[in-house]
């Protein structure tokens, strides 16, 4: 076989892979849709996710097997029939790209057949994972004819690699191609799913609510049940931080693929509850990792401002925390006056927030020698004060005497 034919026939064994996601997805589509339309729509209400384990064993490098538990969050929902009874289902089958709050309001496809369980009726919940099958197989099918096109156009009578393609490919070496390539696979499945299983593990939700501290650090370093859920839904990461362990919720952050902008049953962000833990370097991390800029509490933001941390103010103005707010009647460009910080003045201006502080004063901070000495010859006023200060003591704060003097010799009549 030659080296073109070989490629050809791997890229039609990737189509054959693709038709078979589309027969399946195709078959699970037109089923939900039989389902869909010959089921009567009542209102319902969401009542939680039913946490399911399945009991697993793994076993290590050394041959030993130890326990291991996967879940899956089942949906909870009530509806009333049309006799106003009330009926409370869990349904078969999670729900992957949409996570419900309890006492939402939701559509139950109720089946004329008793036999059948009723389902969440939204499009997502119906539709959802037979939907992306069908896209997946749509695109392996596509790449594979590309790929044989390509392959022809590449490799043909005119192609710029011929030479390569008109290779003769003995059979051993094809098997051990394809052998090699199998086998790839498979080791890189095997790894995904054992790593699924330990990010899954419910041991650290079970250390977090058990106050067991000391161990829940030591799962949360390993990554070992991360991206476990509770049965309201939250993360162990929530529920790290609900727990008032801060150190376990800082150790989670440090695993891949950890997101940052999970919330609780309640609706609080993990910003939120960083902050009320008085966890600054917590909140700062979460921020940066995706966390909602905007539930940092202006406190926070005023105690960094003290502190002159120009990165931690950078990372929120990079992440849509908004400036021009006010904290204690004061603006924050005038607070970063006040604490004596021109860094942090400087990006302030520079993102639009406000000052009401005289203009020599923040031209001043800004180390604007052309504004300043308008500011000088504008405001008719020998020595401006602001905040207790005159100018000549500000200047001595912030170690700008010199741009003063210069300012106000060449700004004088």
């Amino acid at each position: 076989m030659r080296v073109s034919g070989f490629i050809k026939a791997v890229s039609m064994l990737v189509s054959l892979f693709g038709f078979a996601f589309l027969a399946i997805g195709g078959w699970e589509l037109w089923s939900a849709y039989t389902f869909a339309s010959h089921a009567t729509i009542r209102p319902g209400t969401f009542k939680g996710y039913h946490t399911v384990f399945h009991e697993t064993t793994i076993t290590d490098s050394d041959g030993h097997s130890r326990p291991s538990r996967t879940e899956e969050a089942l949906p909870m929902f009530s509806y009333t029939d049309a006799d106003g009874r009330i009926h409370a289902i869990t349904g078969a089958k999670d729900h992957p790209f949409r996570h419900l709050e309890y006492g939402q309001s939701v559509e139950v496809l109720v089946p004329r057949d008793p036999s059948l369980q009723p389902r969440l009726g939204d499009s997502l919940s119906l539709y959802g994972k037979e939907s992306l099958s069908c896209l997946v197989g749509v695109a392996m099918v596509l790449l594979s004819l590309a790929g044989v096109r390509g392959v022809s156009v590449v490799m043909g009578p005119a192609g710029i690699l011929r030479r390569v393609g008109d290779a003769r490919l003995p059979i051993g070496g094809m098997a051990l191609m394809l052998g090699g390539f199998l086998l790839l696979a498979a080791s890189v499945m095997v790894l995904a799913y054992f790593y699924s299983l330990e990010r899954n593990d419910p041991a650290l939700l079970g250390a977090i609510e058990a106050g067991d501290e000391q161990k829940a650090l030591f799962l949360a370093t390993e990554c070992r049940g991360v991206d476990a859920k509770n049965a309201s839904g939250e993360t162990a990461m929530v529920a790290a931080l609900k727990a008032g362990q801060a150190y376990v919720a800082d150790a989670i952050l440090d695993c891949f693929w950890i997101s940052a902008g999970a919330v609780s049953k309640q609706g609080d962000s993990t910003v939120r509850l960083a902050a009320e833990l008085e966890a600054p370097r917590l909140v700062r991390r979460l921020v940066k990792k995706g966390g909602p800029a905007m539930d940092v509490p202006p406190a926070l933001v005023h105690d960094w401002i003290n502190a002159g941390d120009a990165a931690a103010i950078q990372i929120l103005v990079e992440n849509g925390f908004d400036l021009r707010q006010t904290y204690r009647q004061r603006s924050f460009g005038d607070l970063a006056l006040i604490a004596g910080q021109p860094a942090i003045a400087r990006l302030i201006h520079d993102h639009g927030a406000r000052f009401t502080a005289p203009p020599a004063f923040i031209a001043l901070a800004l180390d604007d020698a052309a504004a300043l000495k308008a500011a000088l010859g504008a405001s008719g006023e020998e020595n401006p004060r602001f905040n207790g200060w005159t100018l000549d003591q500000f200047a001595t704060k912030i170690n700008r005497n010199a741009l003063l003097a210069a300012a106000q010799s060449t700004a004088a009549p």
